[in-house]
């Protein structure tokens, strides 16, 4: 997306209030999930947290098609079904913090009085190192956190930062405030 101003920002806006689905991607830790939960509220469309397994593609897409109005965070092959595909292609370094502080921050909710608590700690942390060398490996796609035959066009919109998330989002409040 580019940088020049807040007009950008308003003119993104609009066109997202026409949007009836959308998809977000990128890598793990960008923050796929809180933009479309705050989008599900903005936007009044559904959220829906896909549970996909290999094989469950045809099913995914048939469902989804169904749907009048939705949000995901991811890419299910349905990227085509969508009015517009929000990246978010933020750098490796913050994607690997924030995914770090995401797992710790699960840590902390554990109830160590449990006897059985001490026997995860292992497979938990080896399942955080797994996630990690994931989200590096996908670094080097083109799209990290995409099928990779993917690659942005037309109805991608893109963005760099968490500030240019921030500032959609002011430009979407702002005008969702000024419509009521």
């Amino acid at each position: 997306m580019p940088e020049n101003g807040p007009t950008d920002y308003c003119r993104v806006a609009a066109e997202l209030f026409l949007c009836k689905r959308l998809a977000i991607l990128g890598n793990q830790g960008a923050g796929k999930s809180t933009l479309a939960e705050k989008l599900q509220d903005i936007l009044r469309l559904d959220y829906v947290d896909v549970e996909w397994r290999p094989g469950d593609e045809t099913a995914i897409r048939e469902r989804m098609a169904r749907r009048e109005r939705w949000v995901v965070d991811g890419d299910y092959g349905l990227l085509d079904l969508a009015d517009r595909v929000i990246f978010l292609d933020f750098p490796l370094t913050l994607c690997l913090w924030r995914a770090t502080k995401r797992a710790v921050y699960n840590l902390r909710l554990w109830s160590f009085a449990s006897p059985g608590v001490l026997v995860q700690i292992v497979p938990k942390t080896l399942k955080l190192f797994g996630l990690l060398t994931e989200i590096f490996t996908a670094s080097s796609r083109p799209c990290p956190g995409t099928a990779s035959h993917w690659v942005p066009d037309g109805h991608t919109i893109t963005f760099t930062s968490p500030k240019q998330v921030d500032a959609l989002l002011e430009a979407l409040n702002s005008q969702k405030k000024s419509d009521k």
